[in-house]
């Protein structure tokens, strides 16, 4: 569920918070809000109640759910730091189905940009991901890291919309799927397309 911690400031309890946010990174990005807030004056409780009615941006570890299905959203962006903070996240979650990871590309990662996707790939772990759908122009290689890392399930597909159909076709109630990418690969068209394939059938 959505994360809690306890605030302390200059060594005092200041209260216990909950952020209206999935993935336990997000809790230093609201330590440090606290940390700015108490810097400018603003009184303890004052920064609890805004921690915790913050509204999170979108495509940021954005929980949706059909009909058991339920899908984290974090396609927003996406650097290898990121997405070993999604993996953690989607490791440490309590499931009834099944994990996947639908992991597209990064952006703007300079010549190393191939061996970062094949080394995150090969992070992956039959511990916590059962199924695994890689997207974009290193999918060949991050597939065959996957399969080497002991992933038990690694399905393939030529575009976003074939993605979709594979999630609406396979994933079952129970399961939680990780969309995961930068902001260039538009992977929130797959929960656009998964979404409209429920409406009409």
């Amino acid at each position: 569920g959505a994360l809690s911690f306890e605030l302390e400031i200059d060594g005092l309890k200041v209260g216990s918070v909950t952020l209206p946010i999935y993935g336990r990174h997000h809790v230093y990005n609201g330590l440090a809000a606290a940390a700015v807030g108490h810097v400018l004056g603003v009184p303890g409780k004052t920064i609890i109640a805004r921690l915790e009615n913050a509204k999170p941006p979108k495509m940021r570890v954005e929980r949706r759910e059909y009909d058991g299905v339920v899908f984290f959203n974090d396609a927003y962006n996406a650097n290898p730091s990121s997405v070993r903070a999604a993996f953690r996240f989607l490791s440490e979650l309590s499931v009834t189905g099944r994990r996947w990871v639908v992991l597209g590309e990064m952006a703007e990662l300079g010549g190393n940009v191939e061996r970062l996707h094949l080394e995150l790939a090969a992070e992956l772990s039959p511990d916590w991901c059962d199924v695994f759908l890689p997207l974009g122009r290193y999918a060949d290689g991050m597939a065959l890291a996957a399969q080497q890392s002991g992933v038990p399930a690694i399905l393939r597909c030529a575009n976003l919309n074939e993605a979709a159909r594979l999630l609406f076709d396979l994933a079952k109630p129970g399961d939680t799927i990780l969309l995961k990418a930068s902001r260039r690969m538009q992977l929130e068209r797959v929960l656009q397309a998964y979404e409209e394939m429920r409406q009409s059938r």
